[in-house]
């Protein structure tokens, strides 16, 4: 059994989020999947427990950015290892009801197989686009983080094709 710690800090330093994920390689069975959320509301103060969530998915890689069109605030973008989906979470929304995790879905998935060791699936943020490779079919999909949706794919054998496409900016 593998125990997995990956903790990311927010470029304001306010938020420590802590993925974490326990696997059986040998079976590749995902045991436990979680992501934790720390505040540090000051320069003076100790970090305060925000929340937990379990994602039955297989946590991976994180990449913060910052919300669009507002000031303050960060979104949160989790790669996940045993789903074709993208996990979102609005640090600011953490007190309220509302605080739950949101989906990009049709991702692609990575390919993972018995005796892998510790599976990854990686994501990049650069601007407004976010990339994540999905191994299972080689492509890439290029989301637009200002909709959340997928933009195109890119794949060795046939190029980039654009998934959504919205020229009037309403989707």
């Amino acid at each position: 059994m593998e125990y997995y710690w990956s903790p990311y800090a927010s470029p304001d330093g306010r938020y420590i989020v802590t993925l974490y994920k326990s696997v059986n390689e040998t079976a590749n069975l995902l045991l436990d999947s979680k992501v934790f959320v720390l505040f540090i509301p000051d320069n003076n103060s100790v970090a305060v427990f925000k929340s937990e969530f379990n994602i039955p998915s297989g946590v991976s890689k994180l990449v913060f950015d910052k919300k669009a069109g507002q000031q303050g605030g960060y979104l949160a973008y989790i790669s996940l290892v045993y789903s074709d989906k993208i996990a979102v979470i609005d640090l600011d929304r953490l007190e309220s009801y509302a605080a739950k995790i949101s989906y990009i879905k049709g991702v692609g998935s990575v390919f993972s197989s018995p005796g892998m060791h510790s599976v990854q699936r990686s994501l990049f943020k650069s601007g407004s686009w976010l990339l994540s490779p999905a191994t299972a079919n080689n492509s890439v999909a290029i989301i637009n983080t200002a909709t959340a949706n997928e933009w195109a794919r890119c794949s060795a054998k046939n190029a980039c094709y654009i998934t959504n496409i919205n020229v009037y900016g309403n989707n």
